[in-house]
């Protein structure tokens, strides 16, 4: 099975649990691909065709990939975020340390995520969604965009000719500036961690067996663990 295929809707993928011992098994397993997220879990992808009809029977509860939609601000303010966030004394600002976000994308644009000098802030994205580019190493699909390219696009008459990743419904920029965005004087807002840098991966739709599977309407927004799963891992 060709890895390129992995995110088009003839491929579905699982989440095993990994055992050294079965290490040589699964690399002659000749029936799909594999994504080693650490030493606990693998992701096996294989041919849609091979792999419906999908049963708990069949390949276990824990293998069928969960489905997840993003959260609202009231989790944020729950978890005491956003009281945080408000909280300028602290002096904590976050020089030196790296925040992931596992989200829609990012606005790489936004002024709250650039540095006083107009260079960004964000070390790479990575974007699930767009197969043209070069996946970031170790990963078979998606783009990745480092901090040199982003910085380029930003001096670019057209940003988006070298950078073309977007945040399509402004979820992921809403964390990402409210974990580390900057001063925003006239709104008086600040981010916890305003001078921190930020690695962002923007997950690709959930794909359309698994919103069958879990009885989810075809246009819904959601997105499935196993994604999930190598973003934490980028």
């Amino acid at each position: 099975m060709n890895c390129s295929s992995l995110p088009d809707n003839q491929t579905a993928d699982f989440i095993e649990r990994f055992f050294p011992f079965t290490y040589n098994q699964i690399l002659e397993n000749d029936s799909g691909c594999y994504d080693f997220v650490n030493h606990e879990y693998v992701i096996w992808h294989r041919s849609l065709a091979e792999a419906l009809p999908l049963s708990v029977q069949q390949y276990g509860y824990d293998s069928i990939p969960n489905l997840y939609t993003i959260l609202d601000t009231s989790s944020l303010d729950s978890a005491g975020i956003s009281r945080t966030a408000e909280q300028t004394f602290l002096g904590n600002k976050g020089r030196g340390t790296l925040i992931g976000i596992v989200d829609t994308g990012i606005d790489y644009t936004n002024p709250l995520l650039r540095d006083p000098d107009g260079s960004t802030r964000i070390a790479a994205i990575w974007d699930q969604t767009i197969q043209s580019g070069t996946p970031p190493q170790g990963f078979a699909y998606g783009t990745e965009y480092a901090r040199e390219t982003i910085n380029a696009a930003l001096s670019s008459e057209d940003p988006a000719s070298l950078v073309p990743s977007v945040d399509d419904t402004g979820h992921g920029t809403f964390v990402a500036s409210l974990a580390a965005g900057g001063a925003d004087i006239s709104e008086q807002f600040l981010g916890a961690a305003p001078e921190c840098t930020i690695a962002m991966v923007k997950l690709k739709t959930a794909k359309q067996y698994l919103k069958e599977y879990y009885c989810i309407a075809s246009d819904a927004v959601c997105y499935q663990e196993t994604d999930l799963l190598l973003g934490v891992k980028y």
